[in-house]
């Protein structure tokens, strides 16, 4: 598939209705990538993963409703919820296992979504997760939970007015697939 750079986010808000849909969407999708048979290691790890993002989007609850985007198919979900003045807890997120960096695009944009005031973004991750929550400044609470506070973490800046990753402000733009490379002038 040729890629573009856009400067249009591949992150959208989508209603309850349209997120089921596109859930469904995606769970078709991941079923097609198990590698049957699957005898290495590698394989079996690939399978694994491909088993938990299935098993994580059947439960979709939430108030608010995310998708990623890449060309036509859903790459990456999330339902979250207000919880009071100060929580936003990410009851579900999902993404393919074959699309690096929608995970983390995903985050970006819900911190993004609600006026910029002090909150905290709460989960409780699968343990193969915990270290690329981790990596996006997520601390521990107890054995399970995790909060990320983007004012305190280093992991975050805050540039024009929004916050991002800062392993990413170097990019201004997002990779978005087409169907055909327009030909050159």
């Amino acid at each position: 598939m040729p890629f573009l750079w856009s400067r249009t986010s591949p992150i959208r808000q989508v209603t309850p209705v349209e997120f089921s849909r596109l859930c469904d969407a995606f769970q078709q999708d991941l079923i097609e990538w198990f590698v049957l048979g699957a005898r290495s290691q590698e394989q079996l790890k690939w399978n694994n993963r491909i088993a938990a993002a299935l098993a994580l989007s059947k439960f979709s609850f939430g108030s608010d409703y995310f998708t990623c985007v890449i060309g036509r198919k859903p790459v990456g979900i999330a339902a979250v919820t207000r919880t009071d003045g100060c929580y936003i807890d990410i009851g579900l997120l999902a993404t393919h296992p074959g699309q690096q960096g929608a995970g983390s695009i995903l985050i970006e944009h819900i911190v993004n979504f609600w006026p910029p005031q002090s909150f905290h973004l709460e989960l409780a991750p699968l343990s193969d997760a915990r270290p690329f929550y981790l990596r996006l400044g997520f601390e521990t609470l107890g054995s399970r939970d995790m909060r990320l506070d983007v004012t305190k973490s280093p992991q975050w800046v805050r540039l024009g007015g929004k916050w991002r990753l800062a392993a990413y402000v170097h990019l201004p733009f997002y990779a978005a697939v087409v169907d055909a490379v327009p030909a050159a002038p």
